[in-house]
């Protein structure tokens, strides 16, 4: 990937966190910006490489999914991509086993949250 898209990249990352940081606790635009400041975190380590990235989008998808209500529309979206994260983990030889882990057990908590 050249220079300039990681630059876009980078500043993405930075819209996000000020987003994230912008939001009022619990409200929809919290775990709203939480799941895109994921996303753009996961996108970079897939550009990168850098397993930091891998496990700060863990984090902020795994806070979405416990703030997030399974009956909001985006729930299942926040689910996806936590799937995708872990897969990518896994097929990348993430080192931070712990990480993926815990993510699985949200992941599963979340699942079970929105089979009730």
């Amino acid at each position: 990937m050249g220079t300039h898209r990681l630059a876009e990249l980078d500043h993405a990352l930075r819209l996000a966190g000020k987003g994230y940081a912008e939001a009022r606790d619990g409200s929809p635009e919290q775990h709203g910006a939480l799941n895109n400041l994921a996303i753009t975190l996961y996108e970079r380590f897939l550009r990168k490489g850098d397993g930091k990235d891998l496990r700060e989008a863990l984090t902020h998808g795994e806070h979405a999914l416990r703030i997030a209500s399974p009956q909001q529309p985006e729930y299942r979206d926040y689910l996806a991509n936590m799937e995708q994260y872990i897969a990518a983990g896994y097929a990348r030889g993430f080192s931070d086993q712990d990480a993926l882990a815990r993510a699985n057990s949200v992941l599963n908590g979340a699942r079970q949250r929105l089979a009730r």
